[in-house]
């Protein structure tokens, strides 16, 4: 009980201590405070209300020998900065963690924050934090607007599965891996819709 409380207690210090920003997987928020390093990323940059959103990253120390079973604390904020999950996870055999939670069906459109601790007997703390944005559904380039650009991504992509030369994840916006009439709809749907 004495070890929850201690990394809760860092958790919460953690978030006011530090900000960073990641980007979509390719890129990724690092920083290394004296002894540890913790990366945090999500699976996608742009989410819909309902989706799963996928957290993970690794724990590494200052010899880049990843750290197993250290604490992980998470949270995410919403854009007018509620907390929307909180959790404490350990960081694998590896030194990896993944955590997950689902956007509500209400999610505000906007700029979520996640906000990443990490705390392991005998280093140093270290913090990081990653953004990503939930969208209107078919607002596919993340621009506050469903209108003929985001026509324009998935007509670009249709016809495509994974593994195809036009193939664009983004432009499959029910996941089903194929771009079809199923996702120009969703766009139709919602054409014109901002905010």
């Amino acid at each position: 009980m004495v070890r929850k409380q201690r990394v809760f207690f860092v958790l919460i210090v953690s978030f006011f201590l530090l900000a960073a920003s990641c980007e979509y997987l390719g890129s990724h928020a690092e920083l290394a405070q004296n002894d540890l390093t913790l990366t945090i990323n999500t699976n996608k940059q742009f989410y819909y209300p309902t989706e799963l959103v996928r957290i993970f990253g690794w724990v590494k120390d200052p010899t880049n020998n990843t750290v197993a079973e250290a604490n992980v604390g998470i949270q995410v904020v919403d854009p007018n900065n509620n907390t929307i999950f909180l959790d404490i996870i350990y960081s694998d055999s590896n030194g990896g963690y993944n955590d997950s939670f689902r956007l509500h069906s209400a999610s505000l459109i906007g700029a979520y924050n996640i906000y990443a601790s990490v705390y392991s007997a005998g280093y140093t703390i270290a913090l990081a934090n990653c953004t990503f944005s939930v969208v209107r559904p078919g607002d596919i380039n993340g621009d506050g607007q469903v209108d003929i650009f985001d026509i324009v991504v998935v007509a670009s992509a249709f016809g495509s599965v994974p593994g195809d030369a036009k193939w664009n994840a983004v432009a499959d916006i029910n996941n089903d891996n194929i771009v079809d009439i199923f996702d120009i709809a969703i766009v139709a749907v919602h054409f014109g819709e901002t905010g």
